[in-house]
């Protein structure tokens, strides 16, 4: 098991990549192009920028904590655009350690700008080439893009010949992994692998597609909880005889629903994942934004699917929103007690769609029975059952932010979506949360 995003981006954040861009930009110069002031900013830092860039990536990865007192008397990073006139005064005398990951940040994002500007325009920090796989999808522009090859392209290339299995499963959770992914499978098939796509962006965005090119990047889409569809590919491949379940080949759909068998996997496993490399990032200095990019939480799902599973604008008919399946309360906690001693980490993030308030209390309730010290955060609707008495519940249990969408903030059209909550209700419930010391953060969408 591998995250080759965090992979991809630690060996673009390098000084031997660093030195082949600032190679090529030095080209673009000569022949005369003409860039932004930004670019020749950075280009007249170049020597320092290369020198220091190793350095600030193991910083954001915790292994040189003691950099943090270099890198904010100002005197280690060189002065890139964000960093020319950056303001850490509201971190104070004690918050160096923040400060040093913030300016940190701040320069990893001054690069991807330059990347983004010499390079490869659509680079981005956390994303890749997202602006093809957003909104309506088709694969002409993406086959388009597939046909160049830039730095950034030769980074992911060269990945794949560090995959020995016979056959790969690669997720997609987001637009901004799709093309890598692509290019990835693409290069694996033609290697002779078999290839196997999933995860979040596969079951919305690819779910209809019936491009039969789409078969030159894989062999399989898997949709929904994707444990018993990949399961049954394994199987397969290995020759024995099972029907292929909530999964699209070149033959068409299988579904199969009625043989399902496997409940819903409740918490991930890490076991076999370099969690050492992953970037302690702090892009935002607003503290609900920070949890999102703040390190690495351990994930769980409180329950399969929405309780509610009304409102109007969302996909309710999905398997992943419509089939509620709360978590089997005891064995949830048994995992995670096991994911705690597996990463050494006691932080979680539930990453239901909207955690059920009884459920979150009987988990509370357990962890308590436990004595188990843990932090843990995610997504809730600001229903009228979160009282005060159950947010001090929670909180004492170690629940440190929620978060909610509220869409938007007016009654009638929170009625005409069907959203089944008010903003007196919201008032309440969002206080109380605050009172029992819980940080809340409410989203509108526009």
């Amino acid at each position: 098991m591998r995250d080759l995003s965090i992979e991809v981006a630690t060996k673009v954040f390098s000084k031997n990549t660093l030195e082949q861009i600032f190679s090529a930009v030095s080209k673009d110069l000569e022949n005369g192009v003409e860039y932004p002031e930004e670019v020749w900013m950075m280009w007249s830092q170049r020597v320092r920028i290369c020198a220091v860039v190793d350095s600030v990536v193991a910083h954001l990865q915790g292994k040189d904590p003691s950099l943090h007192v270099r890198i904010t008397a100002r005197n280690f990073l060189p002065p890139t655009p964000r960093l020319s006139d950056v303001d850490i005064a509201h971190f104070g005398s004690m918050g160096t350690h923040d400060a040093s990951r913030y300016m940190c940040t701040l320069f990893l994002e001054d690069l991807t700008d330059l990347i983004k500007s010499c390079i490869d325009i659509g680079f981005d920090f956390g994303k890749y080439q997202a602006h093809l796989a957003t909104g309506s999808v088709t694969l002409e522009p993406i086959l388009a893009r597939l046909m160049e090859t830039t730095l950034i392209d030769e980074v992911v290339d060269s990945f794949a010949d560090s995959i020995q299995t016979p056959c790969v499963a690669i997720s997609i959770p987001f637009a901004g992994t799709l093309y890598a992914a692509l290019r990835l499978g693409q290069t694996l098939k033609a290697q002779g692998k078999t290839v196997w796509f999933g995860g979040g962006y596969v079951n919305t965005e690819l779910r209809e597609c019936k491009d039969s090119r789409l078969w030159t990047f894989c062999d399989a889409l898997c949709f929904d909880d994707g444990e018993e569809p990949l399961l049954r590919l394994l199987q397969r491949f290995q020759g024995q005889k099972v029907d292929l379940i909530r999964t699209r080949t070149p033959q068409g759909l299988k579904w199969n629903s009625e043989q399902a068998c496997n409940p819903f996997t409740s918490i991930g496993d890490y076991q076999h994942i370099d969690l050492n490399q992953y970037l302690h990032l702090l892009d935002s200095i607003g503290p609900a934004h920070r949890m999102w990019s703040d390190g690495r939480w351990n994930k769980f799902t409180l329950a399969h699917g929405c309780y509610w599973k009304k409102c109007s604008f969302c996909d309710i008919h999905l398997d992943y929103i419509e089939r509620y399946v709360p978590a089997q309360i005891v064995q949830l906690v048994d995992q995670l007690e096991e994911v705690i001693n597996q990463t050494g980490t006691t932080g979680f993030h539930f990453v239901d769609e909207a955690a059920p308030p009884r459920v979150l209390r009987d988990f509370s309730l357990e962890v308590l029975r436990r004595g188990l010290k843990i932090s843990f955060w995610g997504n809730i609707r600001f229903e009228k059952a979160f009282t005060p008495d159950l947010c001090r519940l929670l909180a004492e249990a170690g629940l440190i932010m929620v978060t909610g969408g509220l869409e938007v903030a007016d009654e009638r059209l929170l009625r005409l979506m069907n959203k089944g909550v008010s903003l007196p209700q919201v008032i309440h419930c969002t206080q109380a949360f605050k009172q029992a010391g819980v940080m809340v953060h409410a989203y509108l969408m526009y």
